[in-house]
């Protein structure tokens, strides 16, 4: 997930624009865009619907480059005489992307209904040591709301100044409750039969990874202030990612009796049907999508633990923003659950760290609930292909020195970046199926990935992390599948064990676009 955005330029400066769909979420950039001077917060509307855009100052130790997982550079829009000449990159002619270059009166910011601000609702707030570029910025993202709003006017406006002038660009963001169609989803056990995680639950459709706390931030139960909404704070190699809505808009109303009631039977987990369990859920995963414990949903986690004492529904909870709090302790012993406290790498999970939760502070963490006779593991992400380096090896003398199990998680690229900036590896020579051709320092590894469900996903499993995980049932255990093997650690939750890959096919229903998953045959268990 990344940013959409623009490029203005002006006589006096030029800007970056980010855009949103939300009146009151200010955006947070990432990387090297992160030192940008945060100009300026529009908002506006499009008939009903509501959008903002934040404006940076941007300087010449920016190029192209920075831009790149952070923000998609759609529109260019440069002041012209007293036009705007707007080159758009988002328009499409028979499913190409075409440049859309048009000419923006300086005369059409003004309309037959009025201003701008009455026709688009539009308000800002603007840096007080920035009055100088105010009337550029303004005119610059005003013929941009403009174009993109068109004859969809604003159905009503909103009571407040157009202008407000500020020392710092502080947000000031309303909590969004949305009512989720049913507590419990199914997931992984879907197309990996071998999966023991039944159902799943999570507390909202945004991670809080994406959700960043500013030097002044709070939450007073309805706003959140001076919080920021970042995607290149969420985690590189989340799965999800593009799948997630913005945190602080998206977090679901909590109903403890409908969650009894689904835990119980009443709750539908099978893809693409409407057929009840019609018996308890065994176990329950927290955060298929999202984060699983964040404190601003602190207790919607502890009344989930709770609807499943009285059921008798045990948990697996991956997590990397769980601290250590005696309650929780105590219900996750009673439920008995298991944490798995996820051990990845603190440069692809900024979020994370910018909120307190890095790799020490989960090693942490997972031993104080071990120490309190809670069943807690690491979930170590590794790149499996590769053999045992000096972080992985002071991972394992840890675990062993705290008594701690691990399950492995093996790395599955989505994006090109992302396998070279783990492996140091291209994409193309790990998933290479003509490594016998080549007689180079690649060739051990060349070849050692294929490519299913748009990822890499680890073929070739370095022997070191084989002999560890032994048959699967053991301390160390692995969490993976490829086209031959699966290997289910059970996430301590029970025996683990190894089989052959069963292939599950999503067909399609005659007649529309909805998938249906093709009939599972249990697999045959080798270890």
């Amino acid at each position: 997930m990344r940013f959409s955005g623009a490029i203005y330029t002006g006589k006096k400066a030029g800007y970056l624009a980010v855009y949103n769909f939300n009146h009151d979420v200010f955006a947070k950039l990432t990387g090297k865009l992160g030192i940008l001077p945060h100009l300026a917060h529009f908002s506006y509307s499009k008939g009903g619907k509501k959008g903002g855009v934040d404006v940076f100052l941007l300087n010449d130790s920016i190029s192209e480059k920075d831009f790149e997982g952070i923000v998609k550079i759609t529109k260019n829009i440069v002041k012209v005489n007293w036009d705007y000449n707007i080159s758009d990159m988002s328009w499409r002619r028979n499913g190409n992307r075409i440049l859309h270059t048009r000419l923006f009166d300086k005369q059409d910011l003004y309309n037959s209904r009025g201003l701008l601000s009455k026709v688009y609702d539009v308000h800002y707030e603007i840096r007080k040591d920035c009055k100088h570029l105010e009337q550029e910025a303004y005119n610059l993202t005003a013929a941009d709301i403009a174009d993109f709003c068109g004859v969809k006017f604003a159905k009503k406006s909103r009571d407040l100044p157009v202008k407000e002038t500020v020392d710092k660009i502080i947000p000031v963001t309303k909590l969004g409750l949305i009512t989720p169609t049913r507590m419990l989803w199914g997931g992984k056990q879907d197309f990996v039969p071998d999966c023991g995680l039944e159902a799943n639950i999570d507390f909202g459709k945004g991670c809080i990874s994406g959700f960043i706390p500013g030097e002044e931030s709070s939450f007073d139960g309805e706003f959140f202030r001076g919080h920021f909404f970042s995607p290149g704070g969420e985690c590189g190699y989340c799965y999800a990612g593009r799948k997630h809505k913005t945190f602080p808009k998206n977090i679901y109303k909590f109903d403890k009796k409908r969650l009894l009631e689904e835990l119980a039977g009443d709750c539908i987990l099978e893809f693409n049907s409407n057929k009840k369990l019609g018996r308890k859920v065994e176990v329950v995963r927290f955060g298929k999508r999202t984060e699983a414990w964040t404190p601003f949903t602190s207790s919607n986690f502890i009344e989930s633990l709770e609807a499943m004492t009285e059921v008798g529904t045990r948990g697996v909870i991956p997590t990397k923003f769980l601290p250590f709090r005696e309650d929780i302790a105590k219900l996750l012993k009673k439920t008995r659950s298991n944490l798995l406290y996820s051990i990845g790498f603190d440069d692809l999970e900024l979020g994370a760290s910018l909120h307190g939760c890095n790799n020490d502070f989960r090693l942490e963490q997972a031993v104080k609930y071990k120490e309190a006779d809670v069943n807690s593991s690491i979930y170590l992400l590794i790149a499996a292909h590769m053999p045992i380096e000096e972080r992985e090896k002071n991972i394992l003398e840890f675990a062993d020195k705290h008594k701690l199990t691990i399950q492995l998680l093996p790395m599955r690229f989505t994006e090109r970046n992302l396998a070279l900036k783990v492996t140091g590896t291209s994409w193309e020579v790990l998933k290479d199926l003509q490594k016998k051709l080549f007689k180079d320092k690649h060739n051990e590894i060349r070849g050692s990935y294929i490519f299913r469900d748009n990822s890499l996903i680890c073929k070739e499993i370095h022997t070191q992390w084989l002999k560890l995980v032994g048959n699967n049932k053991g301390k160390i255990r692995m969490c993976h599948h490829d086209d031959e093997l699966t290997y289910c650690g059970g996430c301590f939750q029970k025996a683990g064990l190894i089989t052959k890959t069963v292939g599950v096919e999503k067909q399609r229903f005659p007649g529309n676009n909805k998938s249906k998953k093709s009939k599972i045959i249990k697999p045959t268990e080798l270890f």
